[in-house]
């Protein structure tokens, strides 16, 4: 896999200038993916946190998650999937923080910078990456592993995702190395996580920050905070 090693925040605007460039069908065959440590693998969420014997262990784990996390969400006053559409409702899932076998990636390179960034998982790295994926390589051969959701049916009830220009990456079976399965069409620039202040402070001048990609009132205050505290 090819890994970019940039020096600075300014030197991945300069990469994208390229991308800019680039007419719109183009833009849409590519999807990114920020990571606040460099050195993390593409792997879904429940894989990492979670070791199974079988792939239907594996399921049945995950339906039992998604039958909790339907039970809790009624009542709460939000648009919600059909309770049939066991998809959309993973996707929605993920992006409030349950495990799924399902990666969230961006249409913009900006947004995947913008959440490699903010994450606080791990400010102590050195550098931070923005995975980016020419989705051509499944227009070249099968990978029945791994799908890519983009669908707007399903994604409509799903407001973060909508906001943050989404799509999903389903991991179908455990023990994979997704990489392997992508080359040549995927690769990841390294950019020093020093530049987190100003790489933050120029994605929210351009209307990138928490307030406007998770529309509610916690995204707001982070928002609020970030612009007062640094």
């Amino acid at each position: 896999m090819r890994t970019l090693q940039l020096g600075s925040w300014v030197d991945f605007k300069k990469v994208l200038v390229s991308y800019s460039a680039l007419d719109q069908p183009r833009k849409d065959q590519l999807a990114f993916r920020g990571h606040a440590d460099s050195t993390w693998d593409l792997k879904a969420t429940i894989d990492r946190r979670r070791v199974f014997s079988s792939d239907d262990e594996r399921n049945t784990f995950l339906n039992r998650l998604l039958g909790e996390f339907k039970r809790c969400a009624a009542g709460l006053g939000m648009t919600l999937p059909p309770s049939t559409h066991d998809l959309s409702w993973e996707l929605l899932a993920r992006h409030y923080g349950l495990e799924t076998t399902v990666l969230d990636w961006t249409q913009s390179p900006w947004i995947a910078a913008y959440f490699a960034f903010d994450d606080k998982s791990s400010l102590t790295s050195d550098s931070v990456a923005i995975w980016c994926l020419d989705r051509e390589i499944f227009l070249t051969k099968p990978i029945p592993e791994i799908e890519i959701v983009d669908d707007e049916a399903l994604l409509s009830e799903n407001v973060r995702a909508v906001e943050q220009g989404g799509l999903f990456m389903q991991i179908r079976q455990i023990d994979q190395n997704v990489v392997d399965y992508l080359e040549p069409k995927i690769y990841k620039w390294v950019i020093p996580s020093s530049d987190r202040r100003v790489a933050l402070k120029e994605l929210d001048d351009m209307g990138i920050n928490r307030r406007n990609l998770f529309r509610d009132l916690e995204g707001a205050a982070q928002t609020a905070a970030r612009r007062v505290n640094g």
